[in-house]
């Protein structure tokens, strides 16, 4: 045990003696000369000990002080619980998603690498097959069924790389992107708030459920899915549920209901081109005798909401109470929906509504087989139906409701 240099220097508790921890009582004996002398219990002071002298508490006090400060550097730069690691601490999309997902397949490799915020040179679509070209026969998705397992990602990788956050961190703004990708199980992005777009271009789909969600943009032109559920969905920019302005060489098919009431698409909402086809069984039994193919009631869309260029709906298209920016274009679109409601707007708002001949293909006359309801809808500028062919048979429901229409 070490000497001190004399007893004015003694922390208190030393003076006087001190209980050690053993229980043992540690006498003091003083020297004017040397300073305190620690004597064992028992023993006769028969010659000066040996001591070492120990640093002035000043020192002590120093080193301590040093101590504490390397302590509170180790706590400050360490990782804080629940905070968001960057991008370089987690690692790139595939080795993350690897340790989540066991067996990533060819084209969900590609369709992280391209997602990965790393990459410089993403292409427009990461891609599921053989060709980065849409129109190639090889990205049909009616023929989805012979594509191999390589080409298949998994519903769930997708919704883990819009809500899980160290994923999300490392997505490029410009979203996630797949061609020609058979996509496995139900994407369910309910309630997600997804910060990136996604598009799922020439793909095969299983039910997608958008319910309450609120995400950026959804492009599904020339897919085939299952059913589309978007309940109050927002989207801050365009839906395409048809084509996107580019061929891509084939048609968005559906072969359950659309149901999107009350959505609000800060862009456009587009069926335009696509195939849609009310369900054998509705989910909404109460509506099963209406045959609803598509229901995009109650909606607030910005911009154009069009159903036309090839549009072709076999069961009724429901638009009552919506609200649109700019126009209702039914250009070249087919309403089937025999002894039923073909296209329902009752209460609709819109700037212009046109139902005409396509431009490209002045064939393609809009038709209707059943009825069209404009009953209280407000038309700002113009309300043209031209050309276009009522069928049905006689003493069935079909023709043209516009009670209380107002235009102008």
């Amino acid at each position: 045990m070490a000497a001190y240099a004399g007893q004015d220097e003694l922390p208190d508790r030393f003076v006087g003696g001190e209980q050690g921890p053993a229980g043992i009582r540690v006498g003091l004996e003083k020297s004017s000369a040397q300073g305190p002398r620690f004597l064992i219990p028992g023993e006769r002071l028969r010659r000066r000990p040996t001591f070492v002298a120990a640093p002035p508490i000043k020192s002590i006090a120093h080193f301590r002080s040093l101590a504490l400060s390397l302590v509170f550097i180790g706590i400050f730069a360490s990782p804080v619980p629940g905070e968001m690691p960057s991008p370089a601490d987690t690692g790139t999309l595939i080795t993350m998603a690897a340790r989540r997902f066991q067996n990533l397949t060819v084209a969900e490799g590609r369709l992280l690498e391209f997602a990965d915020v790393s990459n410089q040179h993403h292409g427009e679509f990461s891609v599921g097959g053989t060709s980065a070209e849409p129109k190639d026969a090889s990205n049909d998705p009616a023929q989805s069924a012979s594509w191999p397992i390589q080409r298949n990602i998994r519903a769930e990788l997708i919704r883990w790389l819009l809500v899980d956050h160290a994923a999300t961190s490392r997505v490029d703004p410009k979203g996630i992107g797949a061609l020609g990708a058979r996509i496995v199980g139900n994407l369910d992005l309910s309630h997600v708030h997804a910060e990136r777009t996604i598009a799922l271009v020439r793909c095969r789909l299983d039910a997608v459920n958008l319910d309450l969600a609120e995400i950026q943009s959804l492009d599904l032109s020339g897919s085939y899915a299952t059913s589309v559920h978007a309940d109050h969905v927002v989207s801050h920019s365009s839906m395409f549920l048809g084509w996107d302005g580019t061929d891509r060489g084939g048609d968005f098919h559906c072969a359950g209901k659309v149901y999107m009431p009350g959505a609000r698409v800060d862009g456009e909402l587009c069926f335009g081109g696509g195939r849609f086809q009310h369900p054998n069984v509705d989910p909404e039994y109460w509506r099963a005798a209406e045959k609803v193919a598509i229901d995009a009631s109650n909606s607030d869309v910005k911009d154009d909401l069009t159903v036309c260029c090839d549009f072709e709906a076999h069961g009724a298209v429901m638009l009552d109470n919506t609200t649109i920016g700019k126009n209702l274009t039914a250009i070249g679109g087919r309403f089937i929906n025999p002894n039923n409601v073909a296209l329902s707007a009752a209460g609709l708002s819109a700037a212009n509504v046109t139902f005409a001949p396509g431009f490209e293909h002045p064939s393609e006359y809009p038709e209707v087989d059943g009825v069209l309801d404009f009953t209280t809808a407000q038309v700002n500028e113009n309300f043209a139906v031209v050309r276009a062919k009522f069928h049905g048979k006689s003493l069935e429901r079909h023709g043209f409701i516009g009670v209380g229409l107002d235009v102008g």
